[in-house]
């Protein structure tokens, strides 16, 4: 049985640090490192023993960017958070933080990380380790994870209800397209299953919103729970989908993602997670004034707001998230919000990607 891992991450400088010392640290069974700024320099803070030992060395072997860090602090570091792991008395274990120096050199606490995250004789234990935003992703991939959740300070303490549900959108026709968009394979996966892994570590669960076709041909595996869209919505686009989904997940909120967005990456869901708010019953990404639909956060607040919406005849749902309260993240480098729709657009994206 394998650990369970909790990623925290939020924006840079926004206290997570400060929130584990807060909230954590002083709980029966957790210890690990913390790493506390000290006059403009970090510091590893061993945990419970509160001892300190610099991680910023001017003659560091240890090189990122600008930083040069203590190899052997390092592996005092590392030696102690195995022993902490290895010690049945701790049941959680901190790791602050995980960045570039692991994911890119695959030094630091690399070593330490592959021989935890596959640790299969060590069970009830969790680890929750701290990883920059932009690292999620090949964070996952690097360790190897299949089972892991990304929290932020604003739903650390949330339970597993007020998760959303993940949705990801498959059922479109692909008519310019003229194949199933839904199978086109951008980043080593067919894209429902690249769109389906960014979803699932923000998720209570995920799940496929599927046309008949699709179901009836079996094109997806069986294991992983899919939607049908019901007869009554059809033929009113994305609509269809969401319509279907709500009827099917009841009070849950939703996290809805269209199968077509190759560039999208785990920071930019966090983004989105970062920004739910009780004021909100949406959030959305906004580029240049135009809502991005169908990358978007519904609560389960606005369910009923929706089906109305519909009743009256309308089926746009980027009309109805700027009717709503939405809470619009606006980006102004929006690459990752390209979607790909015909033949010639997969070509070229497929070509720079390899370039």
């Amino acid at each position: 049985m394998k650990p369970k891992i909790t990623i925290f991450s939020d924006s840079v400088g926004s206290g997570k640090t400060t929130f584990l010392q807060e909230e954590l640290v002083n709980l029966p069974g957790v210890a690990g490192v913390l790493s506390p700024e000290h006059n403009g320099k970090r510091y590893f803070q061993l945990i419970p023993s509160e001892e300190l030992l610099p991680m910023e060395s001017e003659s560091g072997s240890l090189v990122v960017g600008r930083f040069q860090f203590d190899a052997q602090n390092f592996q005092k570091v590392a030696k102690a958070l195995w022993d902490f792991w290895k010690d049945p008395s701790i049941k959680t274990l901190l790791i602050d933080e995980i960045g570039p120096l692991e994911i890119k050199k695959k030094q630091g606490f690399h070593e330490l990380l592959v021989r935890i995250c596959h640790d299969d004789h060590v069970s009830q234990k969790e680890i929750i380790v701290v990883v920059r935003d932009y690292c999620i992703q090949d964070f996952i991939r690097l360790y190897g994870l299949d089972d892991v959740r990304v929290k932020t300070k604003n739903d650390f303490y949330k339970s597993a209800s007020d998760r959303p549900i993940g949705v990801v959108l498959c059922g479109g026709k692909s008519k310019r397209m003229k194949t199933d968009k839904a199978f086109l394979q951008y980043n080593g996966l067919p894209q429902w299953e690249y769109v389906y892994n960014l979803l699932s570590p923000f998720c209570e669960k995920t799940l496929l919103s599927v046309n008949t076709e699709q179901q009836e041909t079996g094109m997806f595996p069986k294991h992983i729970e899919q939607i049908l869209d019901k007869d009554e919505y059809k033929e009113h686009g994305p609509m269809t989908g969401l319509m279907s989904v709500l009827e099917a997940v009841g009070d849950k909120p939703i996290f809805l993602i269209a199968c077509d967005y190759p560039l999208l990456r785990m920071e930019h869901l966090l983004e989105l997670i970062k920004h739910r708010n009780t004021e909100f019953d949406v959030v959305c990404y906004r580029n240049t004034g135009r809502a991005e639909p169908l990358i978007t956060l519904f609560e389960a607040s606005v369910f009923e707001q929706i089906q109305a919406f519909y009743k009256e005849g309308n089926d746009s749902i980027a009309t109805f998230i700027k009717q709503a309260k939405t809470c619009f993240v606006d980006v102004s480098e929006a690459d990752f919000l390209q979607n790909v729709n015909d033949p010639e657009a997969f070509q070229r994206l497929n070509k720079s990607k390899n370039d």
